[in-house]
This record gives C-alpha cells, structure tokens and sequence, in this order.
C-alpha cells in the first residue's frame, strides 16, 4: 500500500501520468484548439457587420441607426476570394438582406448577391412601436461569440453609444 502511494506521488511529483492522462490533456488541447479556432472564425466573419457605421443617409442627412438586421443565404458554398472570374461570380449563390431602421423611424430595405444590390423604402414605424422594439431590444440576449452554422445566418446589430452593441472596444454584432 505504502509503495504505491509513493510511485502515485513520485508520478505526480515529476509528471510521470498514465495513458489515460495523456489522452485527457490532449483532448483538453484538442478541444481549445477547436473552441480557439471557433473564436477566429467568428471574428473574422462579424468583423464585415462590426465595421459598418452607426450612421446612415436619408434625403441627404445624416440619421443614426436604431437597428440592423441581416439574413445571409447561400453562404454554406463559398467559392476561393481570389478566383473572381466571371463563371465564379455568376455561380456565387449567396445573398444577403434585410433592413436598416433608424432612429426617426424610417426603414430602408435591402437586397446583396453577385448580381448587384437592390434598395428600397422608408415607411415609417409609428413612435410607441419604436418604443416596444426598444424594449424587445433591451432584452436580446447576446449570441455568446459563437458563429451559426452556414446557410442562413441572421445578424442584428444595435448600436450602443458608439460601437455596435457587445462590444467596448470595437463594434460588433449578435449573431442568431
């Protein structure tokens, strides 16, 4: 009993560990690695959404945004950035859409693929709505830095200040 308490503390003393312990730090590893390269590839994919301004032009003023929100399709298949050839870009499937609404109210549709980009609107949301999606909007939770899967990814982005909401440092989105 005695021997083994001592070659079980030797072990540890000086790091000597089982197989068995070998394979948990390595899948610990694996699994940072994995959890790291996760936080990479959402920041590298928001990094579009938390660059934009938190200002819009309406009629030739300059109007603060309320709200952004975005779907993007088709982004599952995505083709090399550098081959920009005409077949590539005519083959690009993804598109983006959605709408920008901004502080007085006024909404501005729009539409993103290969093909070009479409714009559209102002209607306007009537004042005690804009008040509801305030509240609606202080409760969003956040999106915990995690990317959602490709296909049909949609982003909200609410400015706070001055950056996009979740962010101190720069601006950023919620990802859903």
């Amino acid at each position: 009993m005695f021997r083994k308490l001592l070659i079980c503390s030797l072990a540890a003393l000086f790091g000597l560990s089982s197989g068995a312990d070998i394979e948990r730090m390595n899948s610990a590893a694996s699994t940072q690695d994995r959890i790291d390269q996760s936080r990479t590839d959402y920041e590298e994919w928001v990094r579009h959404y938390t660059s934009q301004p938190l200002t819009g032009y309406l009629d030739g003023a300059e109007i603060r945004i309320r709200l952004i929100i975005t779907a993007i399709e088709g982004d599952e298949e995505t083709a090399s950035a550098r081959d920009r050839s005409i077949p590539s870009i005519l083959n690009d499937r993804r598109v983006s859409y959605g709408c920008q609404i901004y502080n007085d109210g006024r909404i501005h549709y729009f539409q993103y693929s290969s093909m070009g980009a479409k714009g559209s609107g102002y209607p306007t949301i009537p004042e005690n709505e804009l008040e509801r999606l305030d509240q609606l909007l202080a409760k969003l939770p956040d999106d915990g830095s995690r990317l959602p899967p490709a296909g049909r990814r949609v982003v909200v982005q609410i400015p706070d200040a001055d950056h996009w909401r979740g962010s101190h440092s720069a601006p950023t989105a919620r990802l859903r």
